[in-house]
């Protein structure tokens, strides 16, 4: 059961965190623009809260490489989905509403399977199941499901 614990706690604190980073690249891409280019293949642009992704050949200052630009932006905020295509490129808009929320769901479960488990312990109550565990010994296994403790009861 411990794994279980560990891995959740993984997910929960990496999809926060994810989160959280989607969360400030979403309101700043209001204010800023920001623009990554690698080697004339491409790049990834974060503004009026979409991340653009384009397969251009465009090169800043005529040459290839990782570039990073940083832009005050004097416009609003998109909020949908799009895409376009001029010959041989394209380019996909996708609001970074969506994303973070995909992260914020991914965090959500863990956190309350978190709080549920905690919630358990508090109760001397079965990890598993939510069996009270009420006059058993600490390493007892669960009479309803057979799951061993993972915290021991203070009983």
């Amino acid at each position: 059961m411990k794994w279980r614990a560990r891995l959740r706690r993984i997910i929960l604190w990496s999809a926060a965190s994810i989160s959280v980073l989607l969360a400030v690249a979403w309101i700043g891409s209001v204010w800023w623009h920001f623009s990554c280019t690698w080697s004339g293949q491409g790049h990834v642009n974060f503004q009026n809260g979409l991340v653009i992704v384009s397969n251009s050949k465009y090169k800043p200052f005529g040459k290839a490489g990782w570039f990073f630009h940083f832009q005050r932006m004097s416009t609003g905020m998109n909020w949908w989905f799009d895409w376009g295509s001029a010959g041989s490129e394209a380019e996909l808009l996708i609001p970074l509403w969506a994303p973070l929320g995909i992260s914020a769901a991914i965090t959500a479960l863990p956190w309350r399977q978190e709080r549920i488990a905690r919630r358990r312990a508090k109760q001397h109550a079965c990890p598993a199941c939510g069996y009270d565990r009420a006059g058993l010994k600490a390493d007892a296994v669960c009479p309803e499901c057979n799951a061993s403790p993972s915290i021991p009861s203070t009983t």
